[in-house]
């Protein structure tokens, strides 16, 4: 297996697991707003949520540009051929 496909994996599992993790603290947020948590506890856990999101987003971009940079490497491969 080459190196980009293992990349691009690890990246997809990544991207996985950040989506997750806002999942999990979406689900965490809406019970302790029902319960009635304290503003800071909220206001801590939707930090984490924006951080998640941002380190999926990073993710989804690396993938992205990734992919581009290897459709750009076998155009160019093809025409040295």
């Amino acid at each position: 297996m080459s190196n980009d496909v293992s990349d691009n994996r690890s990246t997809l599992l990544a991207i996985g697991m950040f989506a997750a993790v806002m999942v999990l603290i979406g689900w965490d947020l809406y019970k302790d707003y029902g319960e009635g948590a304290g503003t800071a506890h909220v206001a801590v856990e939707f930090a984490v949520l924006v951080v998640a999101l941002a380190g999926m987003l990073v993710m989804w971009r690396q993938l992205d540009r990734a992919r581009s940079e290897l459709s750009d490497a076998r155009v160019e491969a093809a025409q040295w051929q």
